[in-house]
């Protein structure tokens, strides 16, 4: 294949470094593939003791995936391209969550979207501060997949909701105070701490891991430390987030934030942060289609309590039908082709999907759906959070 992906072997590492820094390191089906072969192949070779992720250039690890051929694709009606290329990468997911060694992913710069998939799964997450993390879906008309909606069900409070919702950008400091990242480390260190990675013998999870905390700024927190305590540190709008977002429905959270920003227009004082905060967060929400914004929160609410594995498998019935008679063609259209940032909704408005609706979208694939399944081997436990 093209250099588009770079496989090689340093040391006791297996390197995956995505390489196309002109375009943000964006995924494609094919790079998804050599991705999980190369795992495949290196989980036997005795010679490989570890893999570590990177991507070339320092703007992007990487932007998300290369949806704009599934775009041209579907306009032809042909949808087995972005059909093809879940699956896989859903699988490639999987795969990286439950490997038997030490990875290392290096969240350097813009890391959304599929990016996030190819990278938080890992055990050993290392954010800079250059790092840009979110999961931007709803503005193209999808929803946070690639396992997505296990990481942000996950989170304290209502943080996976309001991050699912709105798109929101994490820097690399709230990656790691929330557990997204497991370390932070400067941007100009990574180069060192890969050739430290490389060849560190034995290389077991608890070497790793000493060998990242020596070049850390930052970790995140242990195993049942106080959640609260975190964020707040971390998020000055915490405890607005949980109130917002904890909300029955959508429509709830949007009255919620639409009376904090009233509030502080009439008033100021105290409530003047808040409120703009709930202003910049009403626009974050109007910028999603409402369809993906509503798919979004009920599928971070149904992973809580889910397996990885249970997860993917719902995420693909929702990519599915978003491919299907979803959002998701005007949505790339008007962010990545067209460039217009004028998305014409065929439900433009919240009050426009219903609960039956977003039900619809999550029940189960059948042979009418002419689409198969994801179905993913379960492993047990699942470990999300944990170096131990």
């Amino acid at each position: 294949m093209s250099e588009d992906i770079i496989l090689r072997v340093e040391g006791r590492a297996g390197r995956i470094t995505l390489n196309r820094p002109g375009a943000l390191n964006a995924l494609t089906h094919p790079m998804c593939m050599a991705i999980e072969r190369a795992l495949a192949e290196w989980r036997g070779d005795d010679a490989v003791s570890l893999v570590l992720i990177d991507g070339a250039g320092e703007r992007a690890f990487c932007a998300g995936g290369d949806i704009t051929a599934m775009h041209a694709a579907g306009l032809r009606g042909d949808w087995s391209y972005g059909q093809d290329f879940w699956r896989d990468e859903y699988r490639m997911n999987a795969a990286l969550f439950h490997y038997p060694k030490p990875v290392v992913s290096f969240l350097h710069g813009f890391t959304m979207g599929g990016g996030v998939g190819v990278s938080v799964h890992a055990p050993f997450r290392v954010a800079t501060e250059r790092t840009v993390l979110a999961m931007p879906e709803a503005v193209i008309g999808l929803h946070p997949d690639v396992g997505a909606s296990h990481l942000l069900g996950r989170l304290p409070g209502r943080t996976g909701e309001w991050m699912a919702a709105t798109g929101a950008r994490l820097t690399g400091a709230q990656a790691v105070a929330l557990g997204l990242a497991t370390h932070l480390v400067p941007s100009g260190r990574l180069a060192d701490l890969a050739a430290r990675v490389e060849a560190v013998s034995p290389s077991t999870r608890g070497a790793v891991d000493a060998e990242l905390g020596a070049f850390a700024q930052a970790t995140a927190p242990a195993a049942g430390a106080d959640a609260d305590a975190r964020r707040r540190a971390a998020f000055p709008h915490w405890a607005a987030v949980d109130e917002a977002f904890g909300a029955a429905t959508v429509e709830g959270t949007v009255a919620t934030l639409e009376r904090w920003a009233a509030a502080a227009e009439a008033g100021g004082g105290a409530d003047a942060a808040r409120g703009a905060w709930a202003a910049e967060t009403l626009g974050q929400l109007a910028a999603g289609a409402p369809v993906s914004v509503k798919l979004g929160v009920a599928s971070v609410r149904a992973a809580r309590g889910a397996s990885l594995a249970e997860c993917l498998e719902r995420e693909h019935r929702l990519s599915v039908r978003c491919v299907q008679g979803g959002e998701v063609y005007e949505g790339i259209r008007a962010a990545l082709v067209d460039k217009d940032r004028q998305p014409r909704w065929a439900a433009p408005r919240l009050e426009d999907v219903s609960d039956a609706d977003v039900a619809a979208f999550m029940r189960p694939l059948t042979e009418e759906d002419g689409v198969a399944p994801l179905e993913l081997e379960r492993r047990g436990a699942d470990k999300y959070l944990s170096v131990s």
